[in-house]
């Protein structure tokens, strides 16, 4: 369990190895927005591979401009995920943990669960082809935020507009949530502790995906009820 703070949101996050962690999450989830809750329910999601060699003969970094999830190498299997709904987040390895992933399935698969997040339709893509896992319900937060940018374009300086398909989850923010939001992507982490291909997420990795699950599950949230 990992507490990571996005500006001075704290959000809980459960890095889950088990169905039934993954269980246990869901239905802390679904006890916090309620039963009776007849709102759809907005999960940011985040997911990507370890993309690149850089040192040792493993892949031990992460280069974010070269990773899977909206972009660069498409061809990789997507290897983490992390679903962020609130202030709570799950992180999965997908090649190795959760392996029967049906809890996950029915919940992602539910007609009340909107997913959300930057490269959505090709990452849902990648998670029903490499997991079978379906969503059928996604929103793609760049045109999600598209008629909030057109404002920011018309009071832009000359050079200075904004090009909405090309922003990363932390420009996304600022022109949604405002100047409240303040981060910015890493170019290059490690993705394990250890330097090797196993072992746990380095403490980097687990703060990456976490804070851009909930932004994109934040942006959701707030363009989807307005």
């Amino acid at each position: 369990m990992y507490t990571v703070t996005v500006g001075e949101e704290p959000i809980v996050t459960l890095w889950a190895w088990t169905d039934k962690e993954v269980k246990e999450f869901i239905n802390q989830v679904r006890r916090i927005h309620g039963k009776r809750n007849t709102q759809d329910l907005i999960v940011g999601l985040w997911a990507d591979h370890s993309g690149n060699n850089y040192s040792c003969g493993w892949n031990c970094f992460y280069d974010s401009k070269k990773g899977g999830g909206g972009g660069g190498d498409g061809s990789r299997p997507l290897e983490a995920m992390a679903l962020c709904a609130g202030h709570h987040c799950l992180l999965i390895e997908l090649r190795t943990a959760c392996k029967e992933k049906k809890v996950l399935r029915d919940f992602l698969h539910h007609r009340k669960t909107v997913v959300v997040g930057v490269g959505i339709d090709r990452l849902a893509k990648k998670l029903e082809e490499e997991n079978e896992i379906l969503i059928p319900k996604t929103v793609e937060l760049r045109r999600l935020a598209a008629a909030q940018a057109e404002q920011v374009k018309d009071g832009a300086e000359p050079g200075k507009v904004l090009k909405v398909e090309k922003c990363s989850i932390g420009e996304l923010g600022r022109v949604v949530l405002g100047e409240e939001v303040e981060y910015v992507r890493p170019t290059k982490i490690r993705w394990r502790e250890n330097q090797t291909y196993w072992g746990p997420f380095s403490d980097d990795l687990v703060k990456c995906s976490t804070a851009e699950a909930f932004l994109a599950a934040r942006i959701g949230a707030n363009r989807l009820s307005s």
